[in-house]
């Protein structure tokens, strides 16, 4: 205690069992104790040129001066630290911000712009779906004559135009590929006279059949 001269506790906390000691003091003793206790807390030195009365008065107040001057040194002690935090925060961010500095490089190349892309999605010409034309007879017999098919074409014309162009319930989108596929069903290798009387599981395609 004797190392801090100048930092000191302003305060203690006297407890109440103290009273009677002052009491049994005359007037003088007791302010000398006390101005006693005082000098100590600032001065961290047991004063001298006491009575036995005064220093046996004194020694009694000793544990309330130790408890303020523990207390006082903590009090320190953390205002220390939180001030030392806030000093290496300053310095984190003092030299964060430092390397953080990014060094200098070469401009990087425009981005492509949402009107640039429009500009070029305009050039490009938009993809048209190829509407289904259902085909005539004559295109039906041409091609049925270049493949050397048995499917008879007005019979194939009529079965799909009465279902609406349809396969199942999806919409025919390739007639030719409906043509070959009608090549596979029996009824094309029937004879004439029995082609209406023939009704075998190969005459179906996805629910369909000719009538």
């Amino acid at each position: 205690m004797s190392e801090i001269k100048e930092k000191h506790p302003n305060w203690f906390k006297m407890k109440l069992e103290r009273r009677e000691l002052i009491r049994q003091l005359s007037p003088e003793t007791a302010v000398n104790v006390l101005l006693a206790c005082w000098d100590f807390l600032e001065t961290g030195e047991k004063p001298k040129d006491m009575s036995p009365i005064e220093s046996i008065a004194f020694a009694s107040f000793m544990p309330d001066m130790d408890e303020a001057w523990s207390r006082y040194l903590q009090r320190v002690s953390a205002r220390k630290q939180r001030n030392s935090q806030s000093v290496d925060i300053d310095r984190y961010r003092m030299t964060s911000t430092e390397t953080e500095e990014e060094p200098e490089t070469e401009p990087e190349p425009e981005k492509e712009t949402d009107s640039k892309k429009e500009s070029v999605r305009a050039d490009k010409p938009p993809r048209t779906r190829r509407r289904f034309v259902p085909p005539t007879v004559e295109e039906v017999a041409e091609y049925v004559r270049t493949r050397g098919s048995n499917v008879d074409p007005q019979e194939f014309v009529d079965f799909y135009a009465a279902k609406g162009w349809m396969i199942g319930k999806t919409p025919m989108k390739d007639w030719k590929a409906a043509c070959r596929n009608a090549e596979r069903w029996e009824r094309w290798q029937k004879k004439p006279e029995n082609r209406d009387r023939a009704r075998t599981a190969a005459d179906y395609e996805g629910g369909d059949s000719f009538v």
